[in-house]
C-alpha cells in the first residue's frame, strides 16, 4: 500500500471579488488531487462575497471542505493570507499550503502536479505552476527572477505561450498569485508571526518570502503542467494608483528588511540607478506624485524594518543572495541533484 499523500490547505484571500469566486472555487472542487481543505478569507467584502458562497456552497462548508473567515477590515492581501495560513497550520497533518488569487480559475491537475514536484527534494520549499493570461494566449508569470538591482520579474510576462518555457526549472522564488510551500519553509522564514510581511499590505510580499527562502537554502521550482489562469490586475487593477504605490514602497521595504548587507554594498550604484530612473518611467507615466509619496513612505517605515531586519538576520543565511541571483537561469530541474 502507498504511503497517503500530504495534506494541502489552499488559502484564498477575497476582497469585493465576488464575480471571481464562482469559478475560482469550482476549479479547485474539481481538483484531482485529495487530501485538501480550502480556507477562504474575507476581507470585509462589501459586494456580498460571503453571501454568496454560504449560498453556493453550503455542502463543502458543512463537510469542512471550505472554511469561510469574514474579517471587521481589509486586513490586505498579505495578512489575509497570514490569517488563513495560521488557521490552516493548527492542523498538523498539513505539510503544504497553497495561496491562489480569486481571479484565477486553476487545471484539475493543479495540486496533483505541484505536490508531486515539491515531494522530489526536501529542500525544495515553494514551487509554482505555468500561469497563463485569462486569453490563455500569453503568459503571466512562469517563476519570479530576482536582479541585482534589487528589482524582480515574472519571468516570461506578457509573452506569447509557444511552449519555450516547458521545462522543469529551478527558479529564484514564486509569485503568491499561485504557489505552494512547504511548511517547513514557512516555520523556518516566519517573521514574529508573519509569514507574509503584513507591512507590505499587497504587491512584493511574495519575493520578500521567495528572498528569505533563499537566505535560509530553500529551493524554488517551476513545473510547467500545472496551469493557472490569471486575471492581471483583477481586483486592484494594472498600474492604478494604488498597484503603484505599494509596488514602489514596497521595493524599498525589501531591501531594508531583507537584503544582506554584503549583497546591497557590492549593488550600491546600480541600485541607486535603478531607483532614480524611476523619477523618469513615472513621469513618463504620469505617477510621479505616487511615486515620490512611495518612496518617502518607506523612508518612515525604515524604523520598523530594520526591527524585522534584525528577526531576518538573526536565523542565518545558508545560501549567498548573489550566487543565487547569478543562477536564475538554471538547468532543468532533473538536472539539479537533490539534497540527502
Amino acid at each position: 500500500m502507498s504511503p497517503p499523500k500530504p495534506h494541502v490547505s489552499v488559502v484564498i484571500v477575497n476582497w469585493n471579488g465576488k464575480h471571481f469566486l464562482k469559478p475560482c472555487l469550482d476549479s479547485l472542487f474539481r481538483q484531482s488531487y485529495k487530501p485538501y481543505d480550502v480556507y477562504l478569507i474575507d476581507n470585509a467584502s462589501t459586494d456580498g462575497s460571503v453571501k454568496f458562497v454560504e449560498q453556493n456552497y453550503m455542502d463543502e462548508i458543512k463537510s469542512g471542505k471550505l472554511k469561510v473567515t469574514q474579517n471587521n477590515r481589509n486586513y490586505g492581501f498579505a495578512e489575509g493570507n497570514n490569517i488563513g495560513i495560521r488557521q490552516a497550520l493548527e492542523n498538523p497533518d498539513v505539510k503544504y499550503i497553497a495561496a491562489l488569487n480569486t481571479d484565477t480559475i486553476v487545471d484539475k491537475d493543479w495540486l496533483e502536479k505541484l505536490v508531486t514536484a515539491t515531494e522530489r527534494d526536501k529542500k525544495i520549499g515553494m514551487s509554482q505552476g505555468k500561469i497563463l493570461l485569462m486569453d490563455r494566449k500569453k503568459i503571466d508569470s512562469t517563476g519570479l527572477l530576482f536582479y541585482r538591482s534589487a528589482t524582480w520579474w515574472d519571468r516570461g510576462e506578457n509573452e506569447k505561450d509557444t511552449h519555450q518555457y516547458d521545462s522543469k526549472r529551478e527558479v529564484f522564488g514564486v509569485t503568491a498569485a499561485a504557489a505552494l510551500y512547504r511548511r517547513e519553509m514557512l516555520e523556518d522564514t516566519v517573521v514574529g508571526d508573519e509569514f507574509f510581511d503584513s507591512d507590505f499590505f499587497g504587491y512584493c510580499e511574495d519575493i520578500d518570502l521567495s528572498v528569505r527562502g533563499k537566505l535560509r537554502g530553500w529551493r524554488a521550482i517551476y513545473e510547467p503542467s500545472a496551469i493557472v489562469y490569471h486575471h492581471r490586475g483583477g481586483i486592484t487593477g494594472p498600474q492604478t494608483i494604488f498597484q503603484v504605490y505599494h509596488t514602489q514602497r514596497n521595493n524599498l521595504l525589501l531591501i531594508f528588511k531583507s537584503l544582506p548587507a554584503g549583497f546591497v554594498i557590492r549593488n550600491l550604484p546600480l541600485i541607486i540607478l535603478t531607483q532614480l530612473s524611476g523619477v523618469v518611467i513615472y513621469a513618463h507615466r504620469c505617477r510621479l506624485p505616487v511615486f515620490l509619496r512611495a518612496k518617502l513612505s518607506a523612508v518612515r517605515m525604515l524604523g520598523q524594518m530594520l526591527i524585522k531586519r534584525k528577526k531576518v538576520m538573526e536565523k542565518g543565511i545558508k545560501l549567498n543572495l548573489s550566487y543565487a541571483v547569478e543562477k536564475n537561469i538554471l538547468p532543468p530541474v532533473s538536472a539539479v541533484p537533490s539534497s540527502p
